[in-house]
């Protein structure tokens, strides 16, 4: 009966259906094929989604266009049509979810999928994205349920807010699960570790190392690299902060203060002589 669904996305494939749906559903999808209407019953056909039902705007006998239900995960596609239902033919799959931002007032911000220096006395986390689903997520961290998931989406944005029990997050990834469907699949991490002024978190060994000489962090911190200093400034080893260079010195590419030589250096600020 059935020969594809398409229209989810613009690269199709017609012979597996259509992939990449909205998780909140509201896309118009066709699904083609033969004998799909009956003209001489003119009973009007019912297309269903998973169980759900996929709102005809129109209909022909090779021809159905109907409003995709939510859903998640690879959803089969049924017609009903005069006294008779056909096979249940899976063509539809419905979208990954996508993590686009992390946060917690308990956290550093270090990107928009990555916090360090968290609370390990317990935090909100909030997971903002696309396609989690309409209801039932949930997120792990690590192999541990992050509790009490309320989950809200609005104008095609999902947000997701839990609870992260007490303990030391040392650098765990962070997976959303839609209910029957997909896990996400970015790199989303959550870090306890905090390192002091001067130095920095090594992302492999998720040790506090020292800044070189030339770099520096002016406050607790969870960097994954200590910034240079400006130039005209150097720092030594460990340093929470770059001092003026003296008189008769100067800063050359790597921030280490040098004897002005007889020539003026290149790069670095200009000598100052005594």
């Amino acid at each position: 009966m059935y020969l594809y669904v398409r229209m989810c996305t613009e690269t199709d494939d017609l012979t597996n259906g259509t992939k990449g749906c909205p998780t909140a559903g509201g896309r118009s999808i066709t699904i083609a094929g033969t004998d799909m209407y009956d003209e001489a019953t003119r009973a009007i056909p019912v297309v269903s989604v998973d169980g759900s039902a996929c709102l005809l705007s129109s209909y022909t006998t090779t021809e159905l266009v109907c409003s995709l239900p939510t859903g998640t995960g690879t959803a089969a596609v049924s017609l009903y049509d005069g006294g008779v239902f056909s096979p249940l033919f899976f063509m539809i799959t419905y979208a990954v979810p996508q993590i686009e931002r992390i946060s917690s007032p308990s956290c550093l911000s270090l990107s928009d999928l990555e916090l360090g220096g968290c609370s390990n006395q317990g935090l909100i986390l909030t997971l903002q994205g696309t396609n989690f689903g309409e209801q039932g997520a949930k997120v792990l961290m690590g192999s541990d349920p992050c509790t009490e998931p309320v989950l809200t989406n609005f104008g095609g944005i999902s947000s997701l807010v839990c609870r992260v029990g007490a303990g030391q997050l040392d650098q765990v990834a962070i997976v959303l699960l839609q209910d029957k469907g997909f896990p996400s699949e970015e790199s989303v991490t959550i870090s306890s570790r905090l390192c002091q002024p001067g130095q920095y978190l090594n992302d492999t060994t998720l040790q506090c190392l020292p800044c070189a000489p030339g770099y520096f962090t002016t406050a607790a911190n969870a960097l994954s690299e200590c910034p240079s200093c400006p130039p005209g400034t150097s720092s030594g080893t460990s340093s929470a902060f770059c001092e003026t260079c003296p008189p008769g010195r100067y800063t050359n590419q790597y921030g280490t203060a040098l004897p002005c030589p007889q020539v003026e250096p290149e790069p670095g600020a200009p000598c100052t002589r005594t």
